[in-house]
């Protein structure tokens, strides 16, 4: 740390630490956003909430930084249900979100640019998240068999397989 490198430098905040205040305070603005919109989420909400979710999923890359273990559980969870959603989108939608490729346009198949443009990338930082977990101890089964009944339906095949 710097503190034992620079004189008179006051100690600051642990990764730990910044990501546990981080938490708390995302989960009070979405809640307090939530409380003001009877118990529904605003796009502001959602919004924040979902950029949470994959800040969370992308630090979880580096190994050093240590995420606790129900928070990041918690992410898992809201990854399967937000790739859930992506699945519902309207076509119109989800042409604004892929990229416009030549792939894009000569594969019409709505699951396959779906995976290939919004899911794969990231399906590999919630496998890396998961697989964080399994290394230091098991994950509980009946944590396991939750998560595995709710990524049945969701575009995340890796997961399932892992899962199982």
């Amino acid at each position: 740390m710097y503190k034992d490198e620079v004189p008179a430098l006051e100690p600051c905040m642990t990764h730990e630490e910044i990501i546990q205040t981080l938490d708390e305070q995302v989960t009070r603005k979405i809640q307090e956003d939530m409380d003001q919109n009877d118990g529904k989420p605003t796009a502001k909400g959602e919004s924040l909430a979902n950029a949470f979710m994959f800040f969370i999923t992308h630090i979880s890359r580096k190994q050093n930084i240590q995420i606790p273990e129900e928070l990041g559980l918690r992410i898992v969870t809201q990854q399967i249900f937000f790739h859930k959603k992506l699945l519902k989108l309207p076509k119109e939608e989800l042409k604004e979100l892929i990229p416009k490729t030549q792939t894009t346009r000569k594969i019409k198949d709505k699951t396959y640019n779906i995976y290939t443009y919004l899911i794969k990338k990231n399906e590999k930082d919630i496998l890396q998240l998961l697989q964080r977990y399994q290394n230091k101890s098991p994950i509980p089964n009946e944590k396991v068999r939750d998560l595995l009944d709710e990524a049945k339906s969701a575009p995340l095949f890796k997961l399932r397989v892992l899962l199982h």
